[in-house]
């Protein structure tokens, strides 16, 4: 029974990276032959793909206005703490016991810019409960997330498979942001 089940296991996750495969170099990779790793080193750059990527997709429709977003995050106060940190200010400091609150007003516009202006564009989207479950259903093409997403929706409905979901998720975490894009663009690089 067990060798079964990993058998089914394998199967699924090799038709799924097929899947995948298919899908970014059969559609999306028309549209990323114009976008550069470098675009996606900031915050900034990310909008200007996400915007992009939506205008992209609206042009594939005669529909006005119907394109798709590119990206989602999950913890938007671990965005705006670590991103005002990044940018040379920390909100909370603690002296002598004593916590103080920093706001600075153009690092909250810059973190405002880059995280509010796209979700209300439609260049950023939520649509599920967590970004993962928005990528699986092909809703979003990127997202920041964490394997905790997979454990909480699993948490809520089956406890007994928290662990085996996190262990699938770690996995094709690993390999879907390390693993692949480094083949692929082997691959691409050969091809091209």
């Amino acid at each position: 029974m067990t060798n079964k089940i990993f058998r089914s296991t394998v199967f699924v996750a090799v038709v799924v990276l097929l899947c995948s495969l298919g899908i970014v170099m059969g559609v999306l990779y028309n549209h990323f032959t114009g976008v550069q790793v470098e675009q996606l080193a900031t915050w900034e750059g990310l909008c200007e793909v996400a915007h992009a990527y939506y205008d992209w997709t609206d042009a594939q429709t005669e529909a006005p206005h119907d394109g798709k977003a590119f990206f989602g995050r999950d913890a938007f106060a671990n965005y705006m703490l670590i991103g005002s940190l990044q940018l040379g200010v920390e909100m909370f400091q603690v002296e002598q016991g004593e916590m103080t609150l920093h706001i600075d007003e153009a690092v909250m516009r810059r973190l405002w810019d880059n995280y509010v202006v796209p979700y209300a564009s439609g260049h950023y989207g939520a649509y599920g409960r967590f970004r993962s479950d928005d990528v699986k259903t092909g809703q979003l093409v990127a997202l920041v997330g964490s394997t905790s997403g997979v454990s909480a929706g699993l948490a809520a409905t089956d406890p007994d498979l928290v662990p085996y979901g996190t262990m699938v998720a770690t996995f094709y975490s690993g390999t879907g942001c390390l693993l692949c894009p480094s083949l692929l663009y082997g691959i691409i690089n050969l091809l091209f």
